[in-house]
Parts: structure tokens; sequence; C-alpha cells
């Protein structure tokens, strides 16, 4: 009788082991709770540790904390559903310049033809400014893609369309990415308005596009001519987005 209840108790113990792990691998998936990987010896190794845990989130908040407390508590920004990209506080050219606005529609933005944006600006775009805008979907992102480029180029400079102008006025890096991989297409305008870079990309994880601009001083740091050679300064934009850092509440 001894032995009988023996390995009833061991059966049910194997079982409600295997139903531990089962669940949790039904919610918190093979990599854990915060995406760390785990090694499968039984359930209490399926998540990370609380320590694990909390060095995570320090580690976020940590990163947040550089940006500057008047773009953290702007509810301009906070309103935006999506994700908020913001420069560092000590990142140049930022840092070199005054914030001169934060914009956004917030959750006011309620025609479907309004999508949700946001927009931080430094400096003064007519002299020399940094423009960084976020928005809902692909839509601005595929729409700063000149049509007259073909799909597989990595180098463009459509003709000019510009009144009593014969010559390229533009040039497009196609086949950039920032640094997490993520696409990005950068521009290089010299007609009309003056000197003008501009790197944009569409973050599918957020569902959001970006487009990181400057104009006038700030954009002649980056060159002003129309050149292939150009792809060092479009890369270097590439790498300023890559450091751009994502709030988040609480």
């Amino acid at each position: 009788m001894t032995r009988i209840v023996g390995r009833s108790l061991l059966g049910g113990l194997a079982l409600f082991a295997v139903f531990v792990i089962a669940m949790a691998l039904h919610n918190f998936g093979p990599r854990g709770l915060t995406g760390d990987p785990v090694l499968p010896r039984g359930a209490a190794m399926l998540t990370p540790t609380a320590e694990a845990v909390a060095t995570r989130l320090a580690n976020s908040r940590g990163q947040v904390e550089r940006v500057a407390p008047e773009l953290r508590q702007s509810q301009q920004l906070l309103t935006f559903r999506g994700a908020v990209l913001a420069p560092p506080a000590d990142l140049s050219p930022f840092s070199d310049l005054p914030l001169s606005s934060v914009e956004g529609s917030g959750s006011t933005c309620a025609n479907p033809q309004c999508a949700q944006h946001y927009s931080i600006e430094f400096g003064s775009w007519a002299d020399g400014g940094i423009r960084l805008s976020g928005s809902a979907g692909r839509g601005v992102f595929d729409a700063l893609t000149p049509r007259s480029c073909a799909a597989e180029s990595s180098y463009c400079t459509p003709s000019s369309t510009a009144p009593g102008r014969t010559s390229a006025t533009a040039e497009y890096f196609l086949d950039l990415a920032l640094l997490r991989g993520t696409p990005a297409v950068v521009s290089h305008l010299t007609c009309c308005a003056g000197p003008y870079w501009a790197v944009s990309w569409y973050d599918p994880q957020a569902s959001d596009s970006y487009i990181l601009e400057m104009s006038q001083r700030v954009a002649e740091r980056y060159g002003t001519g129309l050149s292939p050679a150009n792809r060092d300064a479009a890369q270097q934009l590439c790498a300023l987005a890559s450091q751009l850092i994502e709030l988040v509440s609480g």
C-alpha cells in the first residue's frame, strides 16, 4: 500500500510540474518575460530573476533620463499614441541649438485623414535648424521616396523640375539602414530654400514613420554639392538617428 501511495504521489507531482512548465511557456514563451534567454530545467528557470527584470527596467529608465525634462514631460508628445523618439540632451548637433517648438496631434486627431504625428524642432528653420517628426503608419515614409528613382537603385538624382534649372538639384541614398537594421532613405536637396538633408525610416514594430531633417547652416555641415561621395554623410545621418531614445510613460 505504501509503495502504491508513493507512486501516486510522484505521478501527481510529475503531472503538476508538466502543467506548470506548459503554462509558463504559454504565457511567456521560451525566452522568458522580458525576452532574455532561459534554460528549460524547470518552471523556476522559465523566467529571468527579479534582479534581471529590475536591471532591464532601470537601464531603460536610465536611457530616458538622458532626454531633456521639457521633452520627457511634454503633453504634446505624451498624447502621441505611437513610439516617440527624442534626442539625448547631450547629443550634437541637437545640443548645439535651443529647443524652439514641440507639436503633436495627440488624441485630438479624430479626422481619418489626419494621421497622428508629433514634431520637435531645434534652432531656426530659416537660418539653421533640426526637425524630428513621427507619424502613424508608413504613409509618410513611402511618400518621401521619389517615384522617378528605380526601385533597385542605391543612389538616385531625379531630374529637376524647378523653373530655370536643367541639372539635378537633389540626390537620394536608397539602400541605407539605421544601426539596428531598419531600412532608411537619405535625401539631400540643394535647390530653392537652401541646403537640406533628411533621413527617413519606418519602424514596423511601432508601425510609425520618422523623419529627421536639417536646414541651412546645420545641413551645410554634411555637404552642399551633389555627389555619390556624400554617402559617408548620409551614413552619418543614419548613425545620428540610431542614437534617438524612445520615450516611455511611467
